[in-house]
């Protein structure tokens, strides 16, 4: 019997992965001011700063669908090569072909962030990765006994991650009845994104109990450059998760800093 070892991605976006060149429109002062999201993160609790013209619509028009561009603003990254902490670990989680969750306070739907993750597939791996990650998705496929063409697979491969805009009407429809999580989730991304995680972690373990193989270690690990939104993960992670599976691995990355910061828990 094969033997795997599942190793599982769930990933914030911005200034984790990418730093996007995508601006928040605020005022301080009475004077408009744009930030990225890095310095938004610093200033959020500063009650100097305001939404322009009092409206988080307008502040964040660039996050959402309509308004803003994600896949352009993708590409206009990577062809400035900004990369951010975890970029090159999300290279390897596509090449490895692991199952994976984008998690981040966007407002764009799972179909725009998905679009967003191919059009990286298309840019940021070279044609040696691409024919790794087709190689590794059909291994998969294999020892879950389906048949897919090669020109399929990815498709295929991609319809099993996640991709959660936690601030998209898309979320707050699929939790609707999560009353913690309440209607304002851009006030609280952090506790949005622990609902989507724990979607996204029972569903991969029901997918894993189907393959027959024998399975040496399941391994989760959230990545994310906001301390709050480490913070909050980190209690939910410990307090919920961690005692419901204890025979996984839980790792959280801090990439806030100079250094990115592994946890395991």
């Amino acid at each position: 019997m094969a033997t795997l070892d599942l190793k599982y991605y769930m990933l914030d976006w911005d200034d984790n992965i990418l730093f996007m060149p995508t601006l928040i429109h605020l005022q301080r002062d009475g004077k408009p001011v744009d930030v990225t999201t890095k310095k938004f993160a610093e200033i959020r609790s500063d009650k100097s700063y305001e939404p322009l013209d009092g409206s988080w619509d307008k502040a964040f028009k660039g996050f959402r669908d309509g308004t803003g561009d994600f896949v352009g603003d993708l590409r206009k990254a990577i062809e400035s090569e900004d990369y951010a902490p975890s970029y090159r670990a999300f290279k390897t989680a596509l090449r490895e072909a692991r199952l994976f969750c984008i998690v981040t306070a966007r407002d764009h739907s799972a179909a725009t962030i998905r679009k967003g993750v191919e059009e990286f597939i298309n840019l940021a791996l070279s044609d040696e990765d691409r024919a790794d990650m087709v190689q590794n998705i059909q291994k998969f496929h294999a020892l879950a006994g389906l048949r897919v063409a090669d020109d399929k697979c990815l498709s295929s491969y991609l319809d099993h991650n996640g991709y959660v805009g936690v601030s998209s009407p898309g979320f707050l429809k699929i939790f609707e009845n999560e009353t913690d999580i309440g209607m304002d989730t851009g006030a609280n991304p952090e506790g949005a994104k622990t609902f989507a995680v724990r979607k996204f972690v029972e569903e991969t373990i029901a997918l894993a109990k189907n393959l027959p193989a024998e399975t040496r270690r399941i391994a989760f690990g959230f990545s994310d450059d906001d301390k709050r939104n480490i913070a909050v993960m980190r209690e939910f992670l410990e307090s919920e998760l961690v005692k419901k599976y204890p025979n996984i691995d839980f790792f959280v990355y801090n990439t806030s800093g100079a250094e990115t910061e592994v946890e395991h828990l």
